[in-house]
């Protein structure tokens, strides 16, 4: 009997796949520079979004005006498959965080692609999955985390996102850091500043260097 469950694809192993439908080579490339917009919210997926270059960061708007920061994506990564597949709008705005390059992928031919083969669909289920949890335990994590330990969390993930872009830099800033860990902009500037003083971090402008991943693992296990 065929399992029908969500395969158990690897990070390497989805790129692949990816690489093999898209290759990069083959599309138009647009170049966007750090907080450019990528797409707005309420717009319409014009086609598959290839990220092949840099970071990005997608977003909502607040009634008050403040990002809350949904995900941050790094390259080699796709986002704009789930409203290609179901025919809606974005419902949030991305912007990139450092030099980014796409490869738009046409809304026909992506659809035809995952019609045809089953591989492929696999592949976007298993990342359509993937997505539900990294937010199911943000959500968590804002419930029961206070802010230190959120923060202590956020700056593992990222380190480990950015960390395939070879630069050893988190790009971000203080309003983007509070927009992640679901805190305000003053609360996280006392703590970025507090784990620099710990020799946790160093930061440079928007930049923030890892120096201590041990010390934010313990932070992050005492709230756990």
């Amino acid at each position: 009997m065929k399992n029908n469950s969500v395969p158990e694809l690897s990070q390497k192993e989805i790129q692949e796949v990816l690489m093999k439908y898209f290759p990069p080579e083959e599309f138009e490339s647009i170049k966007f520079s750090r907080q450019q917009v990528i797409f707005y919210e309420k717009e319409t997926a014009e086609g598959l979004y290839f990220i092949t270059k840099g970071s990005i960061k997608i977003f909502v708007r607040k009634k008050d005006g403040r990002e809350e920061i949904l995900r941050v994506v790094t390259a080699p990564a796709v986002i704009g498959y789930k409203h290609l597949l179901t025919a809606t709008k974005f419902m949030t705005t991305a912007i990139a965080l450092e030099p980014v390059e796409v490869k738009m992928v046409p809304r026909e031919m992506f659809l035809y692609l995952v019609k045809n083969n089953s591989d492929l669909m696999e592949t976007f289920l298993t990342l359509l999955c993937l997505d539900d949890i990294e937010r199911e335990r943000q959500l968590i994590d804002f419930e029961y985390k206070p802010v230190r330990g959120r923060l202590a969390d956020a700056l593992l993930r990222l380190d480990k996102l950015f960390g395939s872009t070879g630069s050893g830099f988190i790009y971000f800033s203080r309003k983007e850091m509070a927009g992640y860990i679901g805190s305000v902009r003053e609360t996280t500037t006392r703590l970025i500043s507090e784990f620099r003083q710990e020799k946790i971090i160093d930061t440079s402008n928007n930049r923030i260097k890892i120096l201590n991943r041990k010390k934010l693992l313990d932070i992050s296990n005492l709230y756990s």
